[in-house]
């Protein structure tokens, strides 16, 4: 991007975002001398186009008042280095190794200091008088420096309050370590100017040579802070190196007092270029120190962040998204009335670079190039400071061997103010106003000394839209007042609302708390837009919704239509049945909303409740309206009314089904409508006789109307018909009773009957009339006779005729006798529950009939057993008839009498263990004993007083006899049993028991006893000494004696253990084999001397209780068996020792008499009965032996011929080993002599 391109971007981007960059900024401008505030004093102020501008909170103070006759020089378009710019070349002789120029102004005059280093190391100076818009200044070289160092450097001038004196602090030589030329050491020089910079220098000073803290020493920048001097040097050689220089004593201090820290960087940030850091430039800002340096071997920047006190730093590279900068050899980053600007000086092209923080100094650069200009840009080597002066603003770029150009940032030549060009001299400035947007710097100068301008920047816009108060929107009490057009404000601007009580705050979110009307503007400072009014009230909760539905066919898609909504409102509908929601979604631009159940098809009314959430109603009592109830039907049409049932005797004789009301009719057979009859629609449908086939035959009817079909209908009937016999009574008497005269029939409704004489039907009997017939049966006389009866309908093709029922007539001859009774009286008292009263009926009987009262009354059991149902709350007596009926006779009356009496209550308990009780004991004083006793379940009269008590165990029984009752407990004797096979003391084998594992035949109930101690649990650990255990058992009731078990019990302790038999044991191996395996427990030891053999077995060879399983190498194996017994834990050991060995058959030996294998010997202990015999080649025995004729089972052959006392010749020999005249073993053996 070119410089001029840049210029424009930045203003173009300031005019964008002035206001949120700068409101937002956090950079502190330039310390004012002479104050003053155009709005609300922040960095940036804001007016509007037009409107008059207002010099605020300026008094004068240390810059003059209006009476003093101070001059004040207002400027309102002062430059900027943001404008353009204008290079001049100063009419100085151009001079050859400049190095680093200076600025400074010193009473009322400008001057510029150059270090030169041709012909000789020197300083130059250029007094400009009282303006920097002198072309011509003063050249003069006020020192030559030959004799400090053979080259100068850097150099910055600075005046220093606590002396009253300039001093010029440089930087000089080319070395970094302590070499022999002391000119060519790396060192600090001080110039020191007691009567101001006008006069040459009255001392120069050697502040000291660093040695290795310096590395070819460049450029030096002075600063303070907080009342400190410091000088920040750039090393311009090796790694890339910041040294700070700290002034202890300030600037004019003993060398003593200046301290050298150094700041190393990571070489990766200049590319490990060998030229470590080529310039740099240090500005102050509210977060820190800023150190921005460049290296001329890289395009890009590095920043160096220090804290307030210099204690810690981070570094990190800014590059160049324009890609302007090209091996840079200067920078200068300066504070440009609150924004931050800088410029570069390109030595690869010979340009400067101007640079550009739009987010701060921390953010990254925009850049922009200037064009070239190789008369004034060439060779260009550094860059001084900058400096605002009549309303520009100057800086100079130093050429090496060529001219000092002077760099000129003009103010913008066109005027935008009105007036044009206010007057200059005077303490307030006249009013004025900006008729054009931009961006503008107002400048203060008091009495021509600009060390004392005070400058502002202010951003002119045009007047802010008119909020508009969002009146639609629905508030709740405390809710934040909406802006419809909140996004037309941008940045940060403030809000100015008046409420209904008159009051105005200023803020960007108003709560509403009261109903009237709310104002508001928008200010950016002093720029305000036009103010907007409306009246706004709160509520409760937001308004309910509304909507309505239509009625629609099953199957069909169903839409609720939700209107009185609030676009941007979210819509929640819900089941009313569950409240469980089908939709939640927010609505868009329009006013009302469709709404498709997910479900609902099936028939019916559904109800929905429809609520709605404005985005904004939070702080409502009730974010959410009132439930609305919308409902729709989902239905068909009405079903068609049929024709009613109709009756035919067969499926042939024709009929025909009809729908009376509806339209478009469709016929089906099931109501389903699965099957359907017809295509078409017809009012009528006459069914085919193989749709008849059923007794009920069921037709449905259906109508269409508006493209839905109802459902079925009810079901038109045809009955195809015939009715069954008629049901008709048999008559049974006895020739001494009466019996009825009459047969009755009973059919279907509306059926006529007919009797006949026989089964054919031939014979009409006259003395049938209707349902009923006349018999004429004579009393008194037995016998028997039948009559047949059949039963007609009208049915809609004719009449149907049932076939014949029969029925019969028997008269008996003798009644049968009367029930037999239980007992012919029964007692209750008064409160209790009334017996069962019981009869015993004849064999065969048919029927039983119990009356209260007499015969005429109701019949009120036909059981044999009857519990009365009369009031049992007075004392009265009840008299009750019983007959029974059989072979068409009743009997007799029986009569039983219930007493219902005041009673005497006897409570007894007795032990089952009697086997029997007799009640008389329980009231010994009862002598009135003609009545028999009854239980309350009676089942008949006791034997007498005798209740036998077998199976009443732990129960109560209640008897009565007249009026007095016995209660009857029955208490169950309970049994402690008896130890296991009898015995008295019981042997414990384990050290926990459970003490009824030691009885049987006992109860459940009962309490042990330890040494006369009752104990919680049957469940005890064993004690070693014996202790005495009973078990206590009690009835119930306590009626019964307690039975008890008593026993000792002692812990089995007794333990032998017995090795002798395995004290020593041998075991022989055939020849080869090198293991024995133990397959039995013959092996192990007898424990003996405990019933319960209940101990813990080990050895020590494999640990376990045997040593079946084990394998044994040769040699003996001395083995120790340890029992413990499980209660005292007492070990009780023995020892074994098994001998295993193999069987080796010697294959040479050497008979010579030295000792040394004289012998061929064999162990045949395995073989006791084992004989040997040995053979020469030829087949001769020359040698045979018997194990069992040796002590020890052993062969031994001394090599002589056997019978013949004569040595065997030196040879190989065979041998034969037999064993129960089998040869066992078999090979040759070698005798050498």
């Amino acid at each position: 991007m070119s410089l001029p391109r840049l210029m424009l971007h930045i203003k173009q981007n300031l005019m964008r975002i002035a206001i949120p960059f700068f409101l937002f900024s956090l950079f502190s401008g330039v310390s004012a001398q002479c104050p003053f505030t155009i709005g609300h004093g922040d960095d940036i102020d804001t007016v509007c186009v037009n409107d008059t501008v207002f010099i605020l909170n300026y008094s004068g103070g240390p810059c003059g008042d209006s009476l003093s006759g101070d001059i004040h020089e207002w400027n309102y378009q002062s430059a900027s280095m943001l404008y353009a710019s204008k290079l001049d070349t100063l009419t100085v002789t151009r001079q050859a190794g400049f190095s680093f120029p200076a600025l400074a102004k010193d009473s009322g005059h400008y001057f510029a200091f150059i270090t030169q280093n041709t012909p000789s190391p020197l300083i130059r100076r250029y007094s400009f008088d009282d303006s920097l818009q002198n072309l011509h200044p003063h050249d003069s070289v006020i020192i030559n420096l030959q004799d400090y160092t053979n080259l100068v450097n850097g150099i910055s001038i600075q005046f220093d309050t606590l002396t009253k004196k300039w001093y010029a602090i440089l930087t000089s030589g080319t070395t970094y370590l302590d070499e022999d030329t002391t000119k060519d050491k790396s060192k600090l020089l001080r110039l020191t100017f007691d009567s101001g910079l006008y006069h040459n220098p009255t001392r120069i000073e050697n502040l000291g040579s660093f040695g290795s803290m310096f590395r070819k020493p460049g450029k030096i920048v002075l600063v303070n802070g907080r009342g400190k001097w410091y000088g920040f040097v750039a090393n311009t050689s090796g790694l890339p190196v910041i040294s700070r220089i700290t002034f202890t004593q300030g600037l004019g201090g003993d060398s003593a007092s200046v301290l050298v820290d150094n700041y190393t960087l990571d070489k990766t940030l200049t590319n490990n270029s060998p030229r470590g850091i080529t310039s740099l430039s240090v500005i102050q800002s509210k977060e820190g120190w800023h150190v921005f340096c460049v290296n001329m071997d890289n395009n890009y920047l590095i920043r160096v962040d220090f804290d307030s006190t210099f204690s810690s730093y981070t570094a990190t590279k800014v590059n160049d998204p324009d890609k302007n900068i090209k091996n840079p050899r200067d920078i200068n980053v300066v504070n440009d009335c609150h924004s931050y600007t800088g410029m570069v000086i390109n030595g690869g092209d010979n340009t400067y670079s101007m640079v550009y923080f739009p987010t701060g100094l921390s953010g990254g650069i925009r850049t922009g190039k200037s064009p070239k200009n190789n008369l004034m840009m060439n060779n260009l080597v550094a860059l001084s400071d900058v400096f605002r002066a009549q309303g520009s603003i100057y800086g100079f770029l130093v050429n090496n061997n060529g001219p000092v150009a002077r760099l000129r940032f003009l103010e913008d030549t066109v005027s935008h103010t009105i007036p044009a060009k206010p007057a200059t001299d005077r303490f307030a400035p006249a009013l004025f106003a900006y008729k054009d947007t931009g961006l503008y710097t107002i400048t203060l100068t008091v009495n021509g000394d600009y060390s004392k301008t005070t400058c502002r920047t202010v951003y002119v816009m045009k007047p802010p839209a008119r909020p508009i108060i969002d009146s639609v929107r629905y508030y709740c009490e405390g809710d934040t007042i909406a802006i419809s057009n909140f996004a037309a404000f941008r940045g940060r601007p403030q809000y100015y609302w008046t409420f209904p009580d008159s009051s105005v705050r200023i803020t960007r979110y108003p709560v509403i708390h009261d109903t009237g009307y709310y104002s508001v503007y928008v200010a950016y400072d002093l720029c305000k837009s036009k103010t907007d009014r409306d009246s706004l009230t709160p509520h409760k909760a937001p308004p309910s919704l509304s909507g309505y539905v239509q009625s629609v066919c099953p199957g069909l898609t169903s839409q609720i239509t939700v209107t009185n909504v609030i676009p941007g409102d979210s819509i929640f509908a819900a089941y009313a049945s569950d409240t469980s929601f089908f939709f939640k979604g927010k609505t868009t631009s329009f006013s009302y909303k469709f709404l498709t159940p997910p479900s609902d098809t099936a028939e019916g009314v559904y109800h929905y409740l429809v609520m709605r959430k404005p985005p904004d109603a939070g702080n409502c009592p009730k974010d959410t309206s009132e439930p609305y109830d919308i409902w729709f039907a989902v239905q068909r049409p009405v079903p068609p009314v049929v024709s009613a049932q109709q009756t035919i005797c067969k499926p042939d004789d024709g009929v025909a089904v009809k729908a009376l009301t509806g339209i478009n009719i469709k016929w089906y057979a099931d109501a389903s409508l699965k099957k359907p009859l017809i295509t078409g629609y017809s009012d009528i449908y006459i069914p085919t006789p193989a749709e008849l086939a059923n007794e009920y035959n069921y037709f449905y009817a259906t109508q269409f109307s508006g493209g839905c079909e109802s459902h079925a209908s009810a079901p038109a009937v045809v009955r195809v018909y015939v009715p069954g016999p008629p049901a008709v009574n048999n008559i049974n008497g006895c020739v001494n009773q009466y019996f009825p005269d009459y047969f009755y029939a009973t059919g279907v409704p509306g059926a006529t009957f007919s009797w006949y004489s026989d089964s054919t039907l031939s014979v009409s009997s006259f003395l049938g009339n209707g349902n009923t017939l006349l018999h004429h049966m004579e009393q008194g006389k037995p016998g028997t006779m039948s009559v047949w009866v059949t039963q007609t309908i009208n049915a809609s093709s004719g009449t149907c005729t049932s076939q014949p029922r029969k029925a019969t007539i028997r008269i008996g001859k003798t009644d049968p006798p009367i029930p037999v009774m239980t007992d012919p009286e029964y007692f209750t008292c008064i409160g209790d529950p009334i017996n069962v009263m019981r009869v015993q009926p004849v064999a065969g009987y048919e029927k039983i009939h119990w009356y209260l009262n007499d015969t005429g009354s109701a019949v009120v059991s036909t059981k044999e057993y009857y519990q009365p149902n009369v009031p049992n709350t007075i004392k009265k007596d009840y008299r009750y008839f019983i007959r029974q009926y059989k072979d068409g006779c009743w009997s007799k009356d029986t009569t039983i009498v219930l007493h219902v009496l005041s009673c005497i209550l006897t409570d007894t308990v007795v032990c089952n263990n009697t086997g029997q009780f007799d009640l008389y004991k329980a009231v010994p004083w009862y002598t009135e004993r003609i009545y028999h006793w009854q239980d309350i379940d009676y089942t008949g009269q006791l034997n007498g007083s005798i209740v036998m008590l077998n199976g009443l165990e732990n129960k109560t029984v209640r008897f009565q006899n007249k009026n007095q009752k016995v209660s009857l407990t029955v208490d169950k004797f309970m049994e402690a049993g008896k130890t296991l096979d009898g015995k008295d003391s019981v042997p414990a084998c384990n050290d926990t028991i459970d003490l009824f594992s030691l009885i049987e035949q006992y109860d459940e109930g009962g309490r042990w006893a330890q040494n006369g101690k009752y104990l919680a649990s049957s469940l005890i650990a064993v004690p070693p000494a014996k202790n005495n255990y009973v078990y206590r058992i009690s009835s119930l009731y306590k009626a019964c004696p307690d039975d008890s078990v008593r026993f000792v019990l002692y812990a089995d302790t007794t333990l032998i253990l017995n090795c002798d038999a395995i004290e020593q044991k041998n075991i022989y191996l055939d020849e080869g084999e090198e293991l024995y395996s133990i397959h039995d427990n013959s092996f192990d030891p007898v424990v003996e001397g405990t019933p319960c053999m209940n101990y813990i077995l080990t050895n020590s060879l494999n640990g376990k209780n045997t040593l079946e399983g084990t394998t044994l190498t040769t040699g003996p194996h001395f083995i120790t068996w340890t029992a413990k017994n499980k209660f005292t834990h007492t070990p009780y050991s023995c020892l074994s020792n098994l001998v295993v060995s193999p069987i080796k058959i010697m294959n040479m030996f050497t008979p010579n008499g030295d000792g040394v294998n004289d012998f061929w010997d064999i162990d045949l202990r395995k073989y006791p009965e084992a004989v040997v015999k040995v053979y020469n080649r030829w087949g001769m025995l020359v040698y045979e032996a018997k194990a069992a004729e040796s002590a020890d089972h052993r062969i031994v052959w001394d090599g002589m011929i056997q019978g013949k006392n004569r040595p065997a010749p030196p040879d190989g020999y065979f041998y034969l080993i037999y064993n129960d005249d089998k040869v066992i073993y078999k090979g040759s053996v070698t005798l050498v002599r």
